[in-house]
């Protein structure tokens, strides 16, 4: 097992940058989550054609057009990337249930239980389970995406709050890697004693687990949710090699030197089948306004990839919230690239 004494990256890190989704119809994606949620578009990108190396793609060159969501609380936020791929094409189903073994869903909290039940209901938007308890609201996007809305106490304004990784693999085993290896604060942990009445989305209405959630240290908006299922379901799909496949993909954090973080990770998780994947970092080109960045994928003990990147430029210090990035307003993106 990977310890502390192989070395960490927290102090290298700078924040959760993003989650990426990959959805079908960006257009449609958008228009969803604009209405269920307090995500809203702030700008849109396209990644030209190239190497995504060492994501599996099943193609030596690709590309996608994306879109840009934040909660609105200002500052840096944590975004949601929606991913529409061009070359390949979006492949596969989101996860049926969440008691699969991926990354199964988007977690939002929000302040008032009534008008949340009520936008949901002006949206169209469809609750997976036949009883809500306590406030906690689970439906999908178009995609079948599972995307869950949490009443938590003292919560002041809407704002996206976690997403979800099933862990396989034990837990001390990846309490060690996000606290240890890769520095985040881990900052809770929720369990029940045994199977109780739940709205955590299809599959059960029922609930039994264990949640560690981990968190950037200074910023404590959002947060990665390691949850352990202890519900019987032989069926559990494991999590998604293709990059393309439609579902939440990976996570992102912005690292101030992504080859200092390769050495690291790379020792600590020597001998293991978790760790860097791929021999190094590579550089991914995207258009404006992100820009290029460095970029290493990164595998953990349950099998969920992410990325620990480096970017060229950061175009977003300057932008008032809520609004385009100055020189470059949304536009909606074409998918051949127009």
């Amino acid at each position: 097992m990977i310890s502390s004494a192989a070395g960490s990256i927290g102090d290298r890190i700078r924040r959760i940058s993003h989650v990426v989704v990959n959805v079908s119809d960006l257009d449609r994606s958008v228009q969803f989550y604009e209405k269920v949620s307090p995500l809203r578009l702030v700008t849109t990108f396209e990644a030209p054609e190239q190497s995504f190396e060492p994501l599996r793609l099943g193609c030596d060159r690709a590309r996608f057009v994306a879109a840009v969501l934040e909660d609105q609380t200002g500052g840096d936020p944590v975004a949601v990337h929606l991913v529409q791929w061009v070359n390949p094409p979006p492949t596969g189903a989101a996860y049926r249930t969440f008691l699969d073994s991926g990354i199964t869903k988007l977690g939002i909290c929000y302040p008032d239980p009534e008008r949340k039940r009520a936008q949901l209901r002006e949206a169209g938007a469809v609750l997976t389970n036949e009883k809500t308890v306590r406030n906690y609201f689970t439906t999908t996007d178009p995609d079948g995406i599972f995307v869950s809305f949490i009443n938590l106490p003292g919560t002041v304004s809407e704002r996206l709050f976690h997403t979800c990784l099933a862990m396989t693999a034990p837990v001390d085993q990846t309490v060690r890697f996000y606290r240890d290896v890769l520095g985040l604060e881990h900052w809770m942990r929720v369990a029940v004693p045994e199977p109780v009445p739940a709205s955590l989305g299809a599959g059960s209405d029922l609930g039994f687990y264990e949640s560690h959630f981990f968190r950037g240290w200074g910023d404590h908006r959002f947060s990665l949710d390691c949850s352990k299922n202890f519900l019987p379901y032989a069926q559990a799909a494991p999590p998604r090699e293709a990059a393309h496949h439609i579902g939440i993909a990976r996570f992102a954090i912005e690292v101030d030197d992504v080859g200092r973080c390769f050495d690291v990770l790379r020792a600590a998780s020597a001998g293991l089948d978790h760790g860097p994947v791929g021999a190094g970092p590579v550089r991914w080109v995207y258009g404006p306004p992100f820009g290029p960045r460095r970029v290493l994928v990164v595998r953990d003990p349950s099998g969920h990839l992410f990325e620990l990147f480096t970017p060229e430029q950061r175009p977003f210090l300057d932008r008032a919230p809520g609004t385009a990035q100055a020189g470059h307003p949304p536009a909606a993106p074409s998918a051949d690239g127009g």
